[in-house]
Order: C-alpha cells, then sequence, then structure tokens
C-alpha cells in the first residue's frame, strides 16, 4: 500500500516539477533502442513482470506490472503490497507500450513508456519521464 502511496505522491511531485522543468524528455528512445525493439518481432508484453522503478526519492519502488489482451486491446494494472490499480490507457506499438493510470490520491494521471527488449524477457522505461523503470518476466 505504501508503494502505491508513493507512486501517487511522486506522480503529484512530478507534475509540479515537469511544468517548470524545461530539459529534453528522458523518455526520448534513442534509436539502437527503437532498433533493437523492432527486431524482437515474436515477442509480446501480455503477462507479469517484476518491476523497480530506481532513483526515486524514497529509493526503489517495486511492484507487479501485468498485461492483458483480449479482441486486439490491451490493459493491465499494476500490484503492489496487495493493492490493486488498474491501468486506465495501454496503448502498443511494436515493442514499445506508452501506459497511463490515474491517481486517486492527488487526482493525477502518472504515465510511462516501456520497452520490450529483443528476447521478449525484459522491459525498460521511465515513469514520468524522470526515473528509470526496469522488469523481468515472471
Amino acid at each position: 500500500m505504501y508503494k502505491l502511496l508513493f507512486l501517487s505522491l511522486l506522480a503529484f511531485v512530478l507534475v509540479m516539477f515537469n511544468s517548470c522543468k524545461a530539459s529534453k524528455s528522458a523518455t526520448t528512445t534513442s534509436k539502437v533502442e527503437e532498433k533493437k525493439a523492432a527486431t524482437a518481432s515474436n515477442a509480446t508484453f501480455v503477462g507479469t513482470w517484476a518491476t523497480s522503478v530506481s532513483g526515486t526519492p524514497a529509493g526503489d519502488v517495486n511492484f507487479d506490472l501485468t498485461f492483458e489482451q483480449a479482441d486486439g486491446k490491451y490493459k493491465g494494472y499494476l500490484m503492489g503490497e496487495g493493492v490493486r490499480t488498474d491501468l486506465t490507457d495501454v496503448k502498443v506499438e511494436g515493442n514499445k507500450a506508452t501506459v497511463n493510470f490515474y491517481s486517486s490520491q492527488f487526482g493525477v494521471d502518472v504515465y510511462f513508456t516501456a520497452i520490450l527488449n529483443e528476447t521478449g524477457d525484459a522491459i525498460s522505461g521511465y515513469v514520468m519521464d524522470s526515473f528509470k523503470m526496469s522488469g523481468k518476466r515472471k
């Protein structure tokens, strides 16, 4: 529960600071990463990922991230300390997923981008353009 609360608090703080920040977006994926992601044609995001967001003011935050697919549409949820948070918007293009969810504690949307590696067993990306995220398939 504390991790979910922390993610919500983090979203609020980042929204406030990002409005004042004029720097290059950390979610800009390098051409090398995009090329590697494009070669993993048989890999899929569907499944559960042991995920960590590092470098936050409170240290690393760990949670399970689950992607599901039905009728060609993706959906999913986060699970941390027994608390489930549904993802409100999941878009997958090739091996890149963009994800949003709503933080009811602070009334803000949280977003992240995940890139699936070539073998389909790991993801990497950034949360709120600032904090590195990584995950391994469970």
